[in-house]
């Protein structure tokens, strides 16, 4: 009779530890599950992050090719004014040889 309240017992001990580890696998197993699809999201994030990094510029990239337009434009602005000044210059001059020569 003791032996089979320990049978008894023993038996409601290993259902019990079963259902524990049942629902403990079945944790992980969303866990994983979960963990597989924020993978999935981050790969295609990533995917699309490179696709849009090959097709063009980045920010940093068009913000320095504006800079850069610009300070062209500014030099390119000051070399045709130094040229309209030496144009001057060179009329200037020349009238004043002429003056001279008169």
């Amino acid at each position: 009779m003791l032996q089979q309240l320990n049978v008894c017992r023993l038996e409601q001990q290993h259902s019990t530890e079963l259902q524990a580890y049942k629902e403990e696998s079945q944790h992980y197993r969303l866990e994983s599950e979960t963990a597989k699809q924020d993978l999935a999201v981050v790969q295609e994030q990533l995917k699309q992050q490179v696709e849009a990094a090959r097709r063009g510029p980045s920010a940093t990239t068009q913000n320095l090719i504006t800079m850069l337009k610009s300070q062209v434009q500014d030099k390119e602005a000051k070399e045709q004014l130094l040229s309209q000044t030496i144009a001057d210059l060179q009329v200037c001059l020349l009238c004043h040889k002429l003056y001279i020569y008169l």
